[in-house]
């Protein structure tokens, strides 16, 4: 049996570029997705809701995303 873990590719070795981008891509993906999901979250509840409602997605959304940022940084 060959070890799955043998084939991963090698951020600390190759190109600078390259690695740097298969680094980022993720971390980039993961930035968008936060960020749509807090403008539907403001355009829904916005709408909707009305004016407090609002104010509170938006702060609300920001503390869960740097929760979410603590997290990673913890494991």
């Amino acid at each position: 049996m060959s070890n799955p873990r043998a084939a991963a590719p090698s951020l600390l070795e190759g190109p600078v570029a390259k690695s740097l981008l298969i680094f980022v891509l993720p971390i980039l993906g993961t930035n968008i997705l936060q960020s749509l999901n807090g403008s539907i979250n403001a355009i829904w509840v916005g709408r909707y809701l009305g004016r407090a409602s609002l104010l509170s997605v938006a702060v609300t959304t920001t503390y869960y995303n740097f929760g979410s940022w603590r997290k990673a940084r913890m494991v």
